[in-house]
């Protein structure tokens, strides 16, 4: 997706945003380091706070409306620090729950549900061997922070170009490529400080935070292999340093041609740190079901379900940094992600005491440019399998 290549703005980075990546290209290029927490009235650094909300999935007494009393409490200071990055586990092979094991070569778990009946189709990704791939990427997040009536912000946005060069495609549709992050624009507002911006196209030095995102621009992040399912056959970082964290570049597909209302799931799970620092491993998943297709166009939508349950705000807050929520268009006839929408609105009460709350908003969009390029060649989909009517 793409996760979704951040998908992944400054703070959007910072919290690692991230789909299964939809991975954002601002994020695999680097991560720029945490702002330090501003003293609070007190004179105590007040601890830095963790993402935001836990998905819908995770129903607990913690959460609350966006306009509800108790994210408007009254009295100390607390600043919105993007928190400590999330650790990530290796995805689970995959099992289907249609009927025996899935295809080894198929990293996501099958399953219908609804009415996934009629005409199917067969969802493949398609490569040229010599063809360029670019997306426009942009992120938006918003983190507030509000600790007894006394409410700090942080804004941040980022708009980069990710960037595939297809080297190989073989008889199967395996395409070999170089993921690189072609340009980045990136600006950074907390509250009570000046704003911090930086475009690699003017800027010929970049501001503290954001140099190794500099240095990143327009150099190869990874080598990657993939079939036409999306599953990664081989990774190679060319700097693990700055490709850390993006382990998936794009969603799985179905193993054989699906009907509108069939849904399949990719484990997604995650190690967050509990209030006394130590690591709890989190169970989640990416669900993906066809919603439609018309035009030549599949509409896919995409939402994260926790698995684990959830009772420690501290813990919820976390979880937003890997929530992933929206709709994904996928051409059928070029094989390939044209657009990404996913959106985020959440709150979470007691992440830093009873009258604490945070309010955690985002927006990425990813979208294939048109001056992607192609040689003449015909692009290699891998075998087919008959489309069932």
């Amino acid at each position: 997706m793409t996760r979704m290549v951040v998908s992944w703005c400054v703070v959007a980075s910072l919290l690692c945003h991230a789909a299964w990546g939809e991975d954002d290209p601002v994020k695999v290029a680097a991560k720029p380091k945490p702002v330090a927490a501003a003293a609070n009235k007190t004179g105590k650094n007040t601890p830095p706070a963790p993402p935001v909300p836990s998905p819908a999935q995770v129903k607990t007494k913690t959460t609350v409306p966006k306009n509800s009393a108790a994210a408007k409490s009254s009295n100390a200071t607390a600043t919105p620090t993007p928190p400590k990055p999330i650790a990530t586990t290796s995805p689970k092979p995959a099992t289907t729950t249609k009927s025996g094991p899935a295809p080894k070569s198929n990293p996501a778990t099958a399953s219908t549900a609804g009415p996934a009946t009629g005409k199917t189709y067969l969802l493949r990704y398609k490569f040229t061997k010599g063809e360029t791939l670019r997306w426009d990427v942009e992120h938006q997040a918003t983190v507030r922070m509000t600790v007894s009536g006394t409410t700090q912000t942080a804004d941040t946005f980022s708009k980069s170009v990710k960037l595939w060069k297809v080297s190989q495609v073989d008889k199967q549709g395996r395409a070999t490529f170089i993921h690189s992050v072609e340009s980045v624009q990136m600006r950074q507002k907390l509250t009570g400080r000046q704003e911090i911006t930086y475009d690699s196209t003017t800027d010929k030095e970049a501001p503290v935070g954001f140099q190794d995102v500099a240095k990143s621009v327009g150099q190869p992040l990874s080598s990657i292999t993939l079939d036409a399912t999306g599953k990664i056959l081989n990774r190679d970082d060319l700097d693990a340093a700055k490709a850390a964290g993006s382990k998936n570049v794009t969603i799985p597909l179905p193993e054989e041609p699906v009907a509108i209302g069939f849904q399949w799931t990719m484990p997604d799970d995650i190690v967050v740190s509990d209030r006394g620092g130590q690591p709890k491993k989190i169970e989640r998943r990416q669900q993906f079901a066809l919603e439609d297709v018309k035009n030549g166009f599949a509409t896919i939508k995409v939402e994260t379900q926790v698995l684990t349950p959830v009772s420690d705000p501290s813990i919820e807050a976390q979880l937003v940094q890997g929530e992933t929520n929206g709709t994904l268009r996928f051409d059928l006839q070029a094989g390939r992600m044209s657009l990404q929408e996913l959106s985020l609105d959440k709150h979470v009460v007691g992440v830093q005491g009873d009258t604490s709350a945070m309010h955690y908003t985002t927006r990425f969009t990813e979208r294939l440019a048109p001056t992607s390029t192609a040689t003449a060649a015909k692009p290699v989909a891998g075998p087919q399998l008959p489309t069932k009517k």
